[in-house]
């Protein structure tokens, strides 16, 4: 009786060969994918504590920072390009103030078809094709992942967004005026926590009209000419269009 042959043919051989083939080929393409996906979540982290410190930055100093480096963190994305960051015009400047002022210019921003308002700036990654897909020099416009090759990783914060973190609400903060003495000069200012944009008196015409005091831009001067308690409403509103009235 004669031993059998426990060796492969070469066909066997061959087939074993692609089998193996196919498996590496698998298990690179899982490579692949999961490194991509981790790729992403990473540059989508650093994407959002970057976005994160700007606004810890605006809260600290009342102002967006002037560039990423001024953070001190890292702001390269897992692809090792630095992240772009955007802000509204003049929102850098040492005289601005995230609580009284508005930029000269917004960020012009769509996000999936939305047109977001007062946005006061973006930070984002090009993505793994290292193409800014969000910005056409005009405005940005935030797509679908995958739409049309769009792969970046945004974030963006609009100034009511940062003003809740940093600020106080505007408000008159003056609660009583004080009291006038007839044909002696009188002045009174009323005040805000943050610099108004325009005052109005809603009914000094007609309350102050013979009583010698006028109204103007917040304050009240003149020489009391009529004995008596007068109420008059006052409104202010700062440059961000946010108002508040009291009774006086």
């Amino acid at each position: 009786m004669t031993q059998s042959n426990k060796g492969f043919t070469l066909i066997e051989l061959a087939i074993i060969l692609v089998i193996l083939g196919i498996l590496i080929g698998i298990g690179t393409g899982i490579i692949g994918i999961v490194i991509r996906q981790n790729k992403f979540r990473k540059t989508r982290y650093i994407v959002q504590a970057t976005c994160d410190a700007v606004v810890g930055y605006a809260v600290q100093y009342k102002r967006l920072p002037p560039d990423l480096k001024s953070l001190g963190i890292r702001t390269k994305d897992a692809y090792g390009q630095d992240l772009v960051y955007y802000f509204a015009n003049g929102s850098t400047a040492s005289d601005f103030n995230i609580c009284e002022d508005a930029p000269s210019n917004w960020i012009n921003l769509i996000d999936k078809e939305a047109a977001k308002e007062k946005v006061i700036f973006i930070v984002y990654s090009k993505g793994e094709n290292r193409r800014d897909d969000t910005s056409n020099k005009t405005q940005f416009i935030i797509k679908n992942l995958g739409e049309n090759g769009y792969d970046d990783v945004t974030c963006y914060r609009d100034i009511s967004y940062i003003q809740q973190k940093a600020c106080s609400a505007f408000k008159i903060i003056t609660q009583y005026l004080p009291t006038a003495y007839q044909c002696k000069e009188y002045n009174a200012r009323i005040d805000t926590n943050y610099k108004f944009k325009n005052c109005i008196c809603e009914n000094c015409n007609a309350t102050l009209s013979d009583t010698g005091l006028t109204f103007s831009n917040c304050s009240i001067s003149g020489i009391p000419e009529k004995s008596g308690v007068f109420n008059i409403r006052v409104t202010a509103t700062n440059e961000l269009n946010q108002t508040d009235s009291r009774v006086l």
